[in-house]
């Protein structure tokens, strides 16, 4: 969106440097022509002014392709700005646990005998200090095979980082790695950063399951939505958590779509899931087709979740769901069916209908 803000503002100089009388905001013109030297603040100001001066003009109606290119500047810029925030308002919560652990690591580990003494300097001029002796760049590019550019020295960090960071400590630094692993979630549920470390692994945290189920079947329909939601459901806010019910909902309806138009073992939408999972004398048959077809009442019938319409296609009413824990309840009773479905859909299809993993998909 940059690039396209910066497109505008050059078609924007080149109108008004071409007009015959700008003396009265060319000193305005001149400072928008540097525009990548200047704060949004800045920017916004000097727009503003020209387009001021131009609406005070008498004959102002003849100059609607420059207000106009002014008006897309602004929005462009306003809507840049937001993202920005965005973002920023994003990390967060990343960027506090950020400060406090690296500061844990830098200051408190050394002493908790945890890592491999090689990696720990004492200083005896300093009432006896303990400090890392990392060569973090070697190290970095020894593990990694790539040159260290000092991400871990930042204010905020990604994700992908932050699992390189306290994988490469595990791997690598550690003596003791199940005080570290420990230590490291104890960090994460005080700040809510729904990750954890796990046999030196850092995982989103989810479903419970010792099936990996790693195949995507289509990550921009499925999969991102689930790690979004996943993120959503822990935010302190109504909103994000009925946003969260929302995406799972949607993942849900995706997969169900997937059993409707692929699988043909079975009539209805309930057997056809049921079949997926166990044979039709069993008790988990009955249980699924039955799970699947209260999910979808709860979901079309009796709550707000994901249609705007006050009355149901079976004329009852829809009800707004306000409590947060129950919404959580719904959340994780409906994100079981999906996992539970995600993997029977799975095992069932030939191995050419799964789409590749793509690495820059995934949330680490």
């Amino acid at each position: 969106m940059e690039n396209i803000l910066n497109t505008e503002l050059a078609r924007l100089i080149d109108l008004l440097s071409a007009l015959q009388d700008k003396k009265s905001f060319n000193a305005y013109l001149e400072k928008i022509k540097n525009h990548n030297t200047l704060s949004y603040a800045e920017l916004k100001y000097y727009l503003e002014q020209i387009q001021e001066i131009i609406l005070s003009y008498d004959d102002h109606y003849i100059w609607s392709e420059e207000l106009s290119a002014i008006s897309k500047c602004l929005l462009l810029q306003d809507e840049i700005e937001r993202e920005k925030n965005k973002k920023i308002k994003e990390l967060e919560p990343l960027k506090k646990f950020w400060n406090s652990f690296k500061l844990w690591t830098e200051r408190e580990l050394p002493y908790l005998k945890i890592l491999k003494d090689y990696y720990i300097r004492y200083d005896n001029w300093d009432n006896g200090t303990y400090y890392l002796d990392i060569d973090m760049p070697m190290e970095f590019t020894k593990a990694y095979g790539v040159n260290y550019d000092g991400q871990f020295d930042k204010e905020y960090i990604s994700v992908s980082d932050l699992k390189m960071f306290i994988e490469l400590f595990y791997n690598e630094f550690v003596e003791n790695r199940y005080e570290y692993t420990i230590n490291v979630n104890k960090y994460f549920s005080k700040f809510s950063i729904p990750y954890k470390l796990a046999n030196g692994k850092l995982t989103k945290k989810g479903y419970k399951s010792t099936n990996e189920n790693t195949r995507i079947l289509n990550y921009q329909m499925l999969e991102r939505k689930i790690i979004w939601s996943e993120e959503k459901i822990l935010g302190s806010e109504k909103l994000d958590k009925h946003t969260a019910l929302n995406y799972i909902t949607d993942s849900l309806q995706y997969i169900l779509s997937l059993i409707k138009n692929e699988c043909t073992k079975g009539k209805q939408i309930e057997q056809k899931c049921a079949n997926l999972i166990a044979k039709e004398t069993s008790k988990m048959y009955s249980v699924v087709k039955t799970e699947v077809e209260e999910i979808q009442k709860i979901v079309n019938e009796y709550f707000d979740i994901r249609h705007n319409e006050y009355i149901s296609s079976s004329k009852k009413v829809r009800e707004p769901i306000n409590d947060n824990v129950f919404i959580e309840y719904l959340y994780n009773r409906i994100y079981a069916l999906l996992f539970l479905l995600k993997v029977g859909y799975s095992k069932n299809l030939p191995e050419e209908n799964y789409n590749q993993k793509n690495e820059n998909d995934l949330p680490f």
